[in-house]
């Protein structure tokens, strides 16, 4: 009995004891927590920075995950440009618009929009990327 009081006590002071900062508090689970791959390092006060990314899977399906881990609800095109190769060849490759402007790569990290877009690709008819 006085093993198991013992143990009472040290737990109800590691609870009171308000200077512990080893405790850190979870999130909220209302909040969107953003994926570990949209990380991009830390800033100067060692904060994580986080990046807008597009994901895709095998059934043609692309998503938006915004860097405070929200998805967009907007239409993501899909369209191709031209690039050079180190052969010389040109092929072509995917990138991604978002219709408030922004552009990703065919790895869906961000990029500066292209000089020379070829042509979209067709997709089927969305008004939005929405699964809700």
């Amino acid at each position: 009995m006085t093993n198991t009081q013992q143990l009472l006590d040290k737990l109800n002071s590691i609870k009171n004891d308000s200077n512990n900062s080893d405790i850190v508090p979870t999130p909220r689970f209302n909040k969107p927590i953003p994926p570990v791959s949209n990380e991009r390092g830390e800033d100067e006060d060692g904060n994580t920075i986080y990046i807008d990314r597009i994901y895709g899977n095998l059934n043609g399906d692309t998503r938006l995950v915004q860097k405070d881990g929200s998805e967009y609800k907007g239409k993501i095109h899909k369209r191709r440009k031209s690039v050079k190769g180190r052969d010389g060849e040109n092929f072509y490759t995917t990138i991604y618009e978002t219709s408030d402007g922004r552009w990703f790569d065919n790895g869906g990290m961000p990029t500066e929009e292209p000089s020379k877009i070829i042509k979209e690709i067709e997709q089927p008819d969305q008004e939005s990327n929405t699964e809700t």
